[in-house]
This record gives structure tokens, C-alpha cells and sequence, in this order.
């Protein structure tokens, strides 16, 4: 009678006597319970069901007070004659693991003694579980509810509640170390949705087993998930789908524009030339000339040809400039022109749209006395708000990805904010071409040429798609700056270099302010949501997986913004000054040293691994790029000493949220080892402690990324679909695309992903 099965069949009848009145499928409607595990209960067959399961019945059928008491003690004499038979077993196998991760031993005696917790594994103890606490109306959750992996989740931390809501340090022990407290974070966290790896499959099953379920309600568990992991919520799938409709529209429109493009740019091989009529005066309001409107080759006049428009935009209280030559960045040749009376404003006649076949035909004049500057190989451009003209028998067409070329001799290429440039190499002799930059502000301007203009403006996005993507806008002083407020989120290890570009960038535009948030790359990942798609811009280490719901799914755009080197870094007393990527590969190795001095020139210290936590870029891209598998299970807490719990583990591990978080420790822990962001590791002043050790005899640095250092990773910034025109995240990736973020970029000491004009550099590409 007193061993466990006698128990456990005793404990069963009194337990059917006390719920008499309550069916099986009565207590399953009240608990929320499969019927077949109250009946299972109720029968007494299978293995001892938790009291969480038992409580719950009791509270269904009405049962409280001294009588609930009674039944836990009887549940406990049974739970404990259980262990006095099979609790040897399950405690020999846990010594003779030599291993911090006894996934096997926790398959096999799961189901035989499951209601123990790992109270320490040196020397190794197991305890009955925590009394929990209940509160009142206790529903087990239906894991069939979630019809997304974003509900299921929140399901999730219902049955925590249901379970008596455990500490996660008590889930813990009562999956014998399975789920680490970090784990157990990061599935509980608010709108977590986008694991959906196989290990996350196993972390539901133990979740719901330390929550007190039988094998048969985890079973339930685990198939909800397979069923929802990889069903992004369905307002996100709403938005990503109507998001990218409208975007395959204005992809068509643009293509309508550019057939439209080079239908009328072929018809002007047939008009024969024209010549410009003089300037003629006329009294426009001060200096103020007007800008010229482009019309078809089939209502243009035959004697009239626009050649060199400009306007005097923001410079009305003082002299207008007229002829300023510009070679990409370059100014050539710009003269000051005195401020004309009304009367004697002269006006310029405008070039056509339809250009000439000979550019011998075509006459510029200048306005008011200015001169036109000639630039080198004998090139002029006009200054302020006109159009670009192609002479020479040049073609302009659109590209699909938004960037407009003059062919044959030379090209003007238009880049992020919307500056034309005129290429070099065009001829000296034959005329004096008029090419005018794009106006800051575009002012009297139609819709089509806006549409035009707006293809120019060019981002080039390579996040998953490896496509160019459109991001245009009218800012109110230029299309770069924004009034009110951008959010970047994200990488900590691109901190100060994105501190570094807000400040740049809130200095050229007062009236835009840019907030950096560094809370790891993942989570800035999941910050981004279409509410706020115009303000916010997530920054992240790397590439995020084509086949990832956020590329694939929610249509994520990414921008490469800078090449960024990592260190690995470890404090002076562990005595080496670098690495070969094999010897770092065996310290995170099983069955690798646990001591520097196992390692050439280490000293007598045991090595500490610091690392972060699960979701961060810097450890993804330490991962992918360095060990080339995942780091070792978490086994301290402190980074000093393994904790109890894990005194089995091979080597001291352990995690922190932040590169900041990691050189405090690596810093101040003898034989700690790490790895953070090279300039902010290299630090001597702030971590006088810490040695950045090189890889293979390569000291880390980004610019020796093609000589072979490996720790290197591009930092790209990502939006929720495309960036709205005119908005806060849209005006900032033109900006980013400018000559004085690339400044800005290398003043700081990184390496931009972009070339002067927009393409994406080698090693910033997705791999």
C-alpha cells in the first residue's frame, strides 16, 4: 500500500469521490482542459497529473478552503513516494552528464518524475516544486484560439498566469535548465512573433511542461505553434500585401513615364534644329527670372528653344547668380550678377524639350549681364531651378531605378537629394551646353515632372530583394530635411556612429530632430510596425535572411549604410594578443580549454565567456561570420563562476544585453573574453583593461575587409516597406545618400556602403 502506484490509485478514487457530480466533460468545459486528461485524472491512469491540474479541477467542481488543503496533502504523499522509487535514476543520470545541457535526460525522465525541480547541480539537489498561489476563474488557454504566431505568444503568457504565474527563475529549474532565464525572456516579451526555428518548437514544449501540463495538453502546445509559426498577424499581412500592390502600380507608372521618356526623345531626331531667340526684357517681381517649362516636340514652336532657365528661389533679397558651372561637386567659373532694375529684368526664352540634333543650332544666352562659367572639357551649367538639357545629340532616359543618364559624351547623374551633375568628357568646341541643377524646393513645377523628379531622387535598397527602390519627397528647404521627429532604433554597436550622423544631420536641417535608440538590432527589427513607417528607421547588424518573414512577409527595405568591424576583446591577465579563428572556434567548442593557459603566451586564468544575449546582430554576426555555429549554453549569471544549477557546464558563459554591458565585464573580470564594436572597444581610457586581440595575425580594421580580417558586417538601416514621400524616414535615406553623410560616415571612422553615385560597394552586398 505504500508504494507510489498503490498511492497514486488511492489518491485517485478520493479525489473522484470529492468532484462526484462533475463530469469529465462538465470539469473539461469549466477548466479549459482536454476531457480525456480529466479523465485520465479521474481514472487514475497514466502518470501523477500536477497539482496545477489537480487545483484547477478542485476550483471547477466548487472545492476551496480546508478541504483543498487535504487533497495537496495527500497529491504530495503520492508525488513523493514517486520520487523515492524513480528519483535515483533521474538523479545518477544528471551526474554522470558531464555536459550542461542534459537534453536526453530530460526525454527519458520527463514523463516518470516530472514535478521535481533542479534545485542545484553541485552537489545536486532536486526539491518539490514551489507552491503556487492561484488567483480566481482559472481557465487553462485554448492554444487552437491563436490564428497567428503573435497570439499564440500571448497565449503563452496566459498559461504562465493559469500555472500561478512562476518566476523565471522557477521555470528554470523546473525545466532542469532546458529554458534559461534569458530564453524565458525573450518569449515572453511583449509582441514577440518572429522565432520560428526549430528550437523554438522544443522551448514550447518544456515552457508548457514546467507550467504543470501533462504530456498529452504539451502535445496540444506544441501543434498550435507548427500550426502559427509562421503566420505573421494578420493586420501586418493586410498592410505588407496593400503595400506591395501599390508599389507594383507606381513601378508601372514610372515604366509608363519612361516609354513616354524616350518616345518624345526619339521624336527630336526628326525635328530639325531651331535657334534660341534673344533674351527679350520683361518685369518679373525684382530679380526673379522664370523657370522653364518643358513641352512636347509636337507644340513647340519652331522658332523658340528654352535654353538655360533660372530662378532666383531663395536668393530674391540678394544678387542673383547666373551661370554657376558645377562638375559633380565642383564649382566652376560663377560670376555675381548686380541686381537688375524692374524695368530692365531680362527674361531668357527657355530651350524646348525637343532637343536639337546639332547643338551647333542652339545659342544660350546669359540673363543680366551674368556669364555663363565653362567648366572643364568646356562644360557650363546654370544655376537654380531648370531643368537638365542634354546638347550633343545626348539621350536622357529614365532608368527603372530612378536615375537619369545623358548619353554619348556625357551623363548627368541626379543622386538622393536630388543634385545634377554634369559627367566629364563632354566636347569643348561644339556649343555651350545649359545644365541646371534641380531646385531645392520645387516650386511651379507640374505633376509629371514632380513624378519625373522623384524617380531621380534614388536610395538604392538591398534589403533581401537586391533591387533599387524609390525614395523621393519635398522637403520644406530641400528634399533631404524633414520637420518634426525620426526614430532610429536598433544596433548598439552602431551607437555613435548613428549619433554622430544626428548630429550632422540635425545641424543641416534645424527644423528636424533624430532620436537614436539603441535597444539591439532584433528588437529595433521588431519595432517597426506600419503605424510607423514614415518615422522610424531600425538599425541593424547585417543582413536579415531573404527568406525571413520581414523580407519576405512584411516586405522589409533594407539600406546599407556603413562596413562596421567588430573586436574580440579579452582582459589583459588572460596574456594572448590574438587569435587564429581556429583557436577562438575551440574555445566556444566542446570540449575546447576552459584555461588561457592551454593557449600560447595565456596566462593562469580560467576563460569567462561574455557574450550576448539571444537576438542580438553583434552575436549573429559573431556566430555566422567567426564560430560558425551558436555560442555555448548560458552557465552564470555573474561571469565569474558557474551557478548551481549549471555547475555541470563545461566552461563559464555568460550574457549581457549591451556591447556596453559586455566591456564593463570583459573589463573588469580576469580571463573574460568578448566581443563589441572596434572603436568603442578600443577605447583605452574608458576600458584600460581590455586587450583587442588579432584574427589570424590581422589587426581589425575595415578597410582590411577585402585582406581578409573576417569580423566585419554591414549596418543596414530598415524601413516597414517603402518610406512614404516626404517623410521623416524617406528625407533621411536621401540624405544618407548625399557627400556629406559619406563625410560624416568617415569622420567617424567607418566605411560607406555608397559610392558618389549610389551604387552599393562589394562588401556591403548581401551574401
Amino acid at each position: 500500500m505504500d508504494s507510489y502506484l498503490d498511492r497514486k490509485a488511492a489518491f485517485a478514487r478520493d479525489l473522484a469521490v470529492r468532484l462526484e457530480g462533475s463530469g469529465p466533460g462538465v470539469l473539461a468545459e469549466r477548466t479549459g482542459l482536454l476531457e480525456s486528461t480529466v479523465r485520465d485524472l479521474l481514472d487514475g491512469t497514466g502518470e501523477l497529473m500536477s497539482w496545477e491540474v489537480v487545483s484547477a479541477c478542485l476550483a471547477a467542481a466548487g472545492i476551496d478552503g480546508g478541504e483543498v488543503g487535504d487533497v495537496r496533502g495527500r497529491w504530495a504523499a503520492v508525488e513523493q513516494a514517486q520520487w523515492d522509487e524513480r528519483g535515483n535514476g533521474l538523479r545518477a543520470a544528471f551526474e554522470r552528464n558531464g555536459h550542461g545541457k542534459p537534453t536526453r535526460i530530460v526525454e527519458a525522465y520527463r514523463p516518470k518524475v516530472p514535478w521535481r525541480r533542479l534545485a542545484a547541480r553541485h552537489p545536486l539537489a532536486f526539491t518539490p516544486w514551489t507552491e503556487p498561489v492561484f488567483g480566481g476563474g482559472r481557465r487553462l488557454p485554448d492554444p487552437a484560439a491563436a490564428r497567428d504566431v503573435r497570439e499564440f505568444y500571448a497565449l503563452l503568457r496566459e498559461l504562465r498566469a493559469w500555472a500561478g504565474s512562476p518566476r523565471q527563475s522557477e521555470i528554470e529549474k523546473r525545466s532542469w535548465g532546458m529554458l534559461p532565464d534569458a530564453t524565458i525572456s525573450a518569449m515572453l516579451q511583449k509582441d514577440r512573433w518572429r522565432s520560428a526555428s526549430d528550437r523554438e518548437v522544443t522551448r514550447v514544449g518544456h515552457f508548457a511542461a514546467a507550467c504543470g501540463l501533462p504530456g498529452t495538453e504539451v502535445t496540444r502546445w506544441v501543434d498550435a505553434y507548427e500550426r502559427v509559426r509562421h503566420v505573421p498577424p494578420p493586420d501586418d499581412l493586410a498592410r505588407a500585401q496593400a503595400e506591395a500592390a501599390d508599389l507594383r502600380q507606381r513601378v508601372a507608372a514610372l515604366e509608363r513615364e519612361a516609354d513616354d521618356l524616350r518616345d518624345r526623345l526619339a521624336a527630336t531626331k526628326t525635328q530639325p534644329p531651331v535657334e534660341a531667340d534673344a533674351a527679350r526684357p520683361e518685369s518679373v517681381d525684382g530679380a526673379r527670372v522664370d523657370a522653364a517649362r518643358p513641352k512636347s516636340a509636337d507644340t513647340a514652336p519652331a522658332g523658340t528653344a528654352r535654353a538655360g532657365a533660372a530662378r532666383a528661389g531663395a536668393a530674391r533679397a540678394g544678387a542673383a547668380r547666373a551661370g554657376a558651372a558645377r562638375a559633380g561637386a565642383a564649382r566652376a567659373g560663377a560670376a555675381d550678377t548686380p541686381r537688375p532694375d524692374a524695368a530692365d529684368t531680362p527674361r531668357a526664352d527657355a530651350m524646348n524639350a525637343a532637343r536639337p540634333e546639332s547643338a551647333d543650332a542652339v545659342r544660350a544666352h546669359a540673363a543680366g549681364g551674368g556669364r555663363t562659367g565653362a567648366t572643364e572639357g568646356g562644360r557650363a551649367s546654370a544655376a537654380g531651378g531648370g531643368r537638365p538639357h542634354a546638347a550633343e545629340g545626348e539621350r536622357a532616359h529614365a532608368a527603372e531605378g530612378g536615375r537619369a543618364h545623358a548619353a554619348e559624351h556625357g551623363r548627368a547623374h541626379v543622386a538622393g537629394g536630388g543634385r545634377a551633375h554634369a559627367a566629364e568628357g563632354a566636347p569643348a568646341g561644339d556649343s555651350v551646353e545649359a545644365r541646371s541643377a534641380l531646385s531645392s524646393r520645387w516650386v511651379g513645377v507640374g505633376w509629371r515632372w514632380r513624378l519625373v523628379s522623384a524617380a531621380v531622387a534614388v536610395v538604392v535598397f538591398a534589403g533581401g530583394v537586391g533591387v533599387g527602390r524609390l525614395v523621393g519627397g519635398t522637403g520644406p528647404e530641400r528634399p533631404m530635411c524633414f520637420r518634426g521627429t525620426l526614430h532610429l532604433v536598433g544596433s548598439t554597436a552602431f551607437e555613435r556612429t548613428a549619433d554622430v550622423l544626428r548630429s550632422g544631420y540635425e545641424s543641416l536641417c534645424p527644423d528636424a530632430r533624430v532620436e537614436v535608440a539603441a535597444i539591439g538590432s532584433n528588437e529595433g527589427v521588431r519595432a517597426l510596425t506600419a503605424a510607423n513607417a514614415a518615422s522610424t528607421i531600425a538599425m541593424h547588424d547585417g543582413h536579415l535572411k531573404p527568406d525571413s518573414d520581414e523580407i519576405r512577409v512584411r516586405a522589409f527595405r533594407g539600406f546599407p549604410v556603413a562596413l562596421v568591424a567588430f573586436a574580440v576583446v579579452v582582459h589583459k591577465d588572460a596574456g594572448v594578443t590574438g587569435l587564429s579563428v581556429r583557436e577562438l572556434r575551440s574555445i566556444y567548442a566542446r570540449g575546447g580549454p576552459t584555461e588561457w593557459k592551454r593557449l600560447k603566451g595565456g596566462g593562469d586564468v580560467p576563460i569567462r565567456l561574455v557574450g550576448r544575449t539571444e537576438g542580438s546582430g553583434t552575436r549573429t554576426v559573431f556566430e555566422e561570420h567567426i564560430l560558425d555555429e551558436p555560442e555555448p549554453e548560458l552557465s552564470s549569471r555573474d561571469c565569474r563562476r558557474k551557478d548551481e544549477i549549471r555547475a555541470a557546464a563545461r566552461i563559464i558563459r555568460c550574457e549581457r544585453s549591451s556591447q556596453a554591458q559586455i566591456l564593463d565585464a570583459v573589463n573588469t573580470i580576469p580571463g573574460a573574453i568578448g566581443y563589441a564594436e572596434l572603436h568603442v572597444a578600443a577605447n583605452a581610457r574608458r576600458y584600460p583593461n581590455i586587450r583587442v586581440l588579432s584574427l589570424d595575425g590581422r589587426r581589425p580594421d575595415v578597410s582590411s575587409a577585402g585582406n581578409g580580417y573576417p569580423f566585419v558586417a554591414p549596418e543596414i538601416f530598415y524601413t516597414y516597406g517603402l518610406p512614404p514621400n516626404g517623410s521623416p524616414a524617406a528625407a533621411f535615406l536621401t540624405f544618407l545618400a548625399d557627400a556629406s553623410a559619406r563625410r560624416l560616415l568617415e569622420r567617424a571612422g567607418a566605411t560607406t556602403c555608397l559610392t558618389a553615385d549610389a551604387q552599393v560597394t562589394t562588401p556591403c552586398q548581401p551574401t
